[in-house]
């Protein structure tokens, strides 16, 4: 049995029939990953443990990027910040300056913030490049992301910078690598990719903020992934000053591990964010597919928590080759039933029934079956009618009696 203080509720021990107390943050790496094909209970799980607990019995808040725009209904059930990058009106300005630093009277602040952007458009600028950046691009970028800040930090009254600002700045150098960059920004500042040149306009201070990416354009990918991971560092950044924890969800991780940046960018969350309170959960579908990507392979082998949902046919033989699972455990893989699932916590494994009765008025917050919710709709309907009052008749006239 797994019974830890503080922890989140995971379903019962199938062995014992105990509850099942999960506390990530005892753990030498909080950081996990939940496996499972469409319908085992993957998301119903996330929802369930990690945004709903998560929410309503702790302090930390949650960051989640969502490849699928799946999270948004749940997002805004918790009152959160949902983000669809797809959509007109949206903006993101990762120029922007926290207050802290922008008033600040310590220079050494401000120079380390400097340094830190500049390693942010080192890997931002390249990947909406259409060529292979050379070490006069790289040195290029710091100088005029140093030349940004300098001037906004030399003002009497600062603005905040923007895209348009710096694109400036670059078309003003005399170097030809210079236009390269202010050529591939062009699109940025006054083309139709309009997301990054204008003010924030959303709370990145919620509780719950999910970044909704499927309308994003695969050209476009890699360059919001690393400008929606440069969000999140800030905001870890600010919750460890304030003591708080953050939680990163990637939902369908699937489709970030596709690209070999996207994919090294998660590595690099797993490896630093719990420095600094973070606890990061990974959503996969195909352990197969996952298992032959060596970056994810690694990602996987630091994490401390590991949850598999059905697992059957080359999935859980996979998974047999890489850990050392008892008969009965092995046959628990490939049962097909949804929400059964094996969990690997700290080198110990225990067998879960997660599973939540349809009488739980949980249940149909955290569902995500269509067919059981389009059957709820007709249900709905036809109680309705059933229950429709009838008409009535109006009472007969009651003669009084004379006086």
């Amino acid at each position: 049995d797994i019974i830890e203080p503080g922890g989140f509720y995971y379903g019962t021990n199938m062995r014992t029939k105990n509850i099942v107390l999960l506390n990530r943050k005892r753990l030498k790496s909080g950081n996990g990953v939940i496996l499972g094909h469409t319908g085992a209970g993957k998301s119903f799980l996330l929802k369930e443990t990690e945004i709903g607990q998560t929410l309503i019995g702790t302090a930390d808040d949650i960051f989640a990027i969502d490849p699928q725009n799946e999270l948004e209904g749940i997002c805004k059930k918790f009152e959160g910040q949902y983000l669809d990058l797809g959509e007109g009106g949206v903006a993101i300005n990762f120029l922007e300056i926290p207050e802290k630093i922008l008033y600040s009277a310590d220079p050494m602040e401000k120079n380390n913030y400097i340094r830190d952007q500049s390693q942010f458009l080192q890997a931002w600028i390249p990947s909406i490049m259409r060529l292979e950046p050379t070490g006069y691009h790289i040195t290029i970028i710091d100088r005029c992301c140093k030349l940004l800040y300098e001037r906004t930090f030399a003002m009497k009254h600062p603005r905040q910078p923007l895209l348009p600002d710096l694109y400036q700045i670059f078309a003003d150098q005399d170097e030809p690598e210079a236009r390269d960059i202010y050529g591939a920004l062009e699109a940025f500042v006054t083309g139709t990719y309009d997301l990054f040149s204008k003010p924030t306009n959303f709370d990145m201070d919620n509780r719950f903020v999910a970044v909704g990416m499927k309308k994003i354009s695969s050209e476009l990918w890699e360059a919001v992934m690393i400008a929606v991971m440069r969000m999140l560092s800030l905001k870890i950044e600010s919750n460890v000053q304030l003591q708080k924890a953050t939680r990163f969800i990637v939902d369908e991780a699937q489709f970030i591990s596709r690209s070999p940046s996207s994919a090294a960018q998660l590595q690099k969350a797993i490896l630093t964010y719990r420095k600094y309170g973070g606890i990061v959960t990974l959503l996969y579908q195909n352990i197969s597919a996952m298992l032959a990507n060596e970056t994810i392979r690694e990602i996987i082998s630091n994490c401390d928590f590991k949850l598999f949902l059905d697992q059957g046919g080359a999935d859980q033989n996979a998974l047999a080759e890489i850990m050392d699972l008892s008969e009965s455990e092995f046959n628990a893989l490939g049962t097909g039933e949804v929400g059964k699932c094996l969990i690997s916590w700290g080198g110990k494994i225990i067998l879960c029934d997660a599973t939540m009765s349809k009488k739980n008025p949980l249940y149909q917050m955290y569902s995500t079956n269509f067919h059981e919710k389009a059957a709820e709709g007709e249900s709905s309907i036809y109680t309705y009618e059933a229950e429709a009052p009838v008409e009535e008749k109006a009472a007969p006239a009651v003669e009084k009696a004379a006086p």
